[in-house]
Order: C-alpha cells, then structure tokens, then sequence
C-alpha cells in the first residue's frame, strides 16, 4: 500500500491542489490527513469539501477542534488566532462542522501506522528537540503494539526520526529506506503553511511493501493564498509568512 501523507493544510487550496495533483500522479492509494484542515488561510470550506468527497482516513488538530469547540478557546490565545477561528466558523457549514468535529484525535491505520497531531502522548505536544522525539518513540514502544511507524503533524516541520536516525532541514526531495525492526517517528511537514524556513508545500510519501518513506516539496501559487488571506481580512503577518516559510 503506498500512502499519500498530508498535515497542517491550514485552509490553504492552493496549496492543496497542488499536493493532490502530484500525489494522483505518484498513484497512491489512499490520504493520510494528520489534522489542522482549517485556520489561518482563506479557504476553510472549499478545503473541507475536498476532504469529504475524497474520504481521506484523517485525525483532528487543535484548529479543528478549536473551531468546532470540542476543545475550548484558551483565553490568552493569540487575538489573530481567536479571529482566524471565529471567522472559521461563519465560513463552513453544518455538514462541514460535523465531519470535523466527528474527527478521532489518533488512529491506527493497518495495525501498524499511529496517526497523531501533536504527539502520541499528548495530542497538542510540540516534538521539536532530541529529546522530545527519544520520549515519545519510548511512549509508542510502550503502550502500542504492533506499531512500527508514527506520523504526526503540528510542528509545519517535515522530520524523520528514529533510534540513531534523525534527518530534518528537508528542503528539497527526500527519500529514506527504513530500517527494518525500528520504531520511526515522521512528520511529512506542512501543506499550507511551512515554517521550516522553506516556502514551499510539504507532504510524504510511505509504502508500507518497500518501506520507504519520502518527504516531497512543491511549489505553488502564494500570492494567491496570500491574496485569499488578506482578504477574509486576517493580520497581514499571515499572509507574508507564507512566502517566507515562517
């Protein structure tokens, strides 16, 4: 089975497009979604319409859940976040908001593949140091069975990790055969909003036969997202980030 790995699409079409056109001419055979669809950008309900009519197998994030309110807005979350969300909310709808918030918060795919957002032992961690990433291939060596590899999202930084194997500052193509009998934590980065210091669209490749992975980066029309996002009305910072990969 060869899997197209998508996260943090952040309501970025443009952005999207583009990832499902060169997945449909690598063949894949089914979308992994690890969370964020919408905030952000301006395009959250076109975003979601392609969600459901493709039928990705996909996990929440906590946009996603801040804009269905599974989960609470904190009151010291940033204002531009707070009305990215609000805004969110009036752009989508009743269908769209009950397929997100329909969403599971992890899922295990094939017996074998943890989907996550965050982390597998919290779903709004952060896995961005060394040590982050020895704890939570621990965490899934220890309460999943059966697992061989974890995708996760959140962090918009593409990473693959495992026991004496760490490659990150993918900028371009990358592809890594992986060692059979270890435990791997992947991130296949962002598709609508990079933040690795590199603009262009991330997302990944895995076939769990040859056990490969490959992390693929795309260009695709920014000015236009960034056209879609000043014009919903969001901080203009939002729109410049996009073509700094920030």
């Amino acid at each position: 089975m060869r899997y197209g790995l998508i996260a943090d699409i952040h309501a970025n079409v443009d952005a999207l497009n583009v990832v499902l056109a060169e997945l449909a001419q690598e063949k894949v055979d089914h979308i992994l979604c690890l969370g964020d669809l919408v905030g952000y950008n301006g395009s959250p309900g076109e975003v979601l319409d392609i969600a459901m009519k493709q039928g990705w197998t996909s996990i929440n994030g906590n946009h996603d859940r801040y804009v269905t309110g599974v989960t609470p807005l904190d009151p010291s979350i940033k204002k531009d976040t707070a009305f990215i969300i609000t805004w969110t909310r009036g752009k989508i709808s009743a269908a769209q908001n009950a397929c997100l918030e329909a969403l599971p918060r992890q899922r295990v795919v094939a017996e074998k593949i943890l989907l996550v957002h965050g982390s597998p032992r919290h779903e709004d961690e952060y896995i961005l140091s060394v040590n982050q990433y020895k704890e939570n291939i621990q965490f899934v060596s220890d309460n999943f069975v059966g697992i061989d590899v974890t995708f996760f999202g959140h962090t918009h930084v593409p990473v693959i990790v495992a026991r004496g194997t760490l490659i990150s500052a993918i900028h371009e193509n990358k592809s890594v055969q992986m060692e059979e009998g270890k435990l791997y934590l992947i991130n296949p980065g962002s598709v609508g909003q990079p933040r690795d210091g590199c603009p262009l669209a991330a997302f990944g490749i895995y076939d769990d036969v040859e056990r490969t992975v490959t992390i693929r980066r795309v260009p695709y029309d920014i000015k236009a997202a960034q056209e879609k996002v000043l014009a919903a009305g969001f901080d203009p910072r939002m729109a410049k980030r996009l073509e700094l990969g920030r």
